[in-house]
């Protein structure tokens, strides 16, 4: 009976079942995005449960004669929130908007039930008769060749069995009693107090309210506050690496810049557009540039070779050959790169003068 009854048109729910079975239904969609995290296949138990919560709100709209159209609203909250675990959006997010449909779910248990008759389990419809007929239709009289004791096997059988179904009709008519009970009590607390009704109602919805708005604007701060400070990480590193870039001018127009490793070779060069004149990750470009060449034959590939805006020329190299490069550079007396010859007279001198320079050549 209690499934079918989920799943029931015709039948009417009591405001404590109603609450339970929306309870139900947001802990199944919870506990199911805790076992196979947030992902599409929440929309698995988002439909079933999604159906049964519309279902009861419809019931509880027939038990309290309100409009039954009442009963969509439950499934604005419900689809934001299978929404937002399945995108796998932030706690926040879906934890407020649990709250948000347990405030709508609760809205719909304050009217009074005025359905006429008997509940059982919180439920009045068409599925009690189903259990009961199946019920009746499960019992099974045994034959027996003995007729005065079949009359009175059956006399007794069924005296039991109409002193059960009295006691069973007897916890089934004192169920909605005691429900109806707890309801009253509710009430005559609410009404005892010195406020009215919309006046507590106000209250719990702007403090619910209040919960979820802080909730966002935590979520929020988090957010802004990690992206400030990797914005000011970025920062920080950026000015390093400007600041740790050392840059030594030699006699006959050319300047190595040392970041770190990266060593870096500059000179004014031909007028014209700024453009990759040598790359080496797809060997492309004038072959002049691909190798720096001393005088005595060493060679080192460049890594990059680039005309700047001012028309200056840049190449890179490899950190891999940053102290050879200096090394050679301090010792040689010349080198060529992409057609241009450079003098390495008092090199030695010019390097020694900054100590990042200096800690390579000694």
């Amino acid at each position: 009976m209690l499934l079918n009854s989920l799943f029931c048109i015709y039948g009417r729910d009591s405001n404590l079942r109603f609450i339970a079975v929306s309870a139900a239904c947001y802990l199944v969609i919870l506990l199911w995005m805790l076992i196979f995290g947030g992902n599409t296949s929440t929309f698995i138990p988002a439909i079933v449960a999604g159906v049964i919560l519309l279902l009861s709100g419809y019931r509880r709209t027939r038990d309290a004669q309100k409009p039954q159209w009442w009963c969509v609203t439950l499934l604005v909250p419900w689809l934001a929130l299978a929404l937002s675990i399945s995108f796998d959006a932030s706690s926040s997010i879906w934890l407020s908007i649990s709250l948000l449909g347990f405030v709508a779910s609760l809205l719909f248990t304050f009217p009074k039930s005025l359905s006429v008759g008997r509940f059982a389990s919180g439920y009045q419809g068409p599925a009690m008769k189903v259990g009961s007929n199946q019920a009746a239709s499960s019992k099974r009289v045994e034959p027996s060749l003995n007729a005065h004791s079949y009359a009175d096997e059956t006399t007794s059988f069924v005296s039991q069995e109409t002193t059960s179904d009295n006691f069973v009709d007897d916890m089934l008519d004192r169920e909605p009693v005691e429900q109806a009970s707890i309801t009253a009590q509710l009430n005559d607390v609410i009404e005892s107090s010195p406020f009215s009704k919309k006046t507590i109602l106000l209250v719990m919805v702007t403090g619910f309210s209040i919960v979820i708005l802080a909730l966002l604007g935590r979520s929020l701060w988090i957010s802004g506050t990690s992206e400030t400070t990797s914005d000011t990480r970025l920062e920080i590193a950026e000015q390093s690496d400007n600041i740790s870039e050392v840059k030594v001018r030699f006699t006959d127009g050319f300047t190595l810049g040392l970041a770190g490793k990266k060593l870096s070779m500059s000179w004014l060069g031909d007028e014209g557009d700024a453009k990759a004149l040598w790359t080496l990750a797809d060997a492309k470009g004038e072959l002049n540039c691909q190798v720096l060449r001393f005088n005595n034959g060493t060679k080192y590939r460049t890594m990059k070779v680039e005309r700047l805006g001012d028309s200056s020329t840049q190449a890179w190299f490899t950190p891999l050959d940053t102290k050879a490069i200096l090394k050679d550079v301090a010792r040689r007396n010349n080198a060529s790169l992409c057609g241009y010859t450079f003098s390495l007279k008092g090199s030695q001198s010019d390097l020694s003068k900054e100590p990042q320079f200096r800690a390579y050549i000694e």
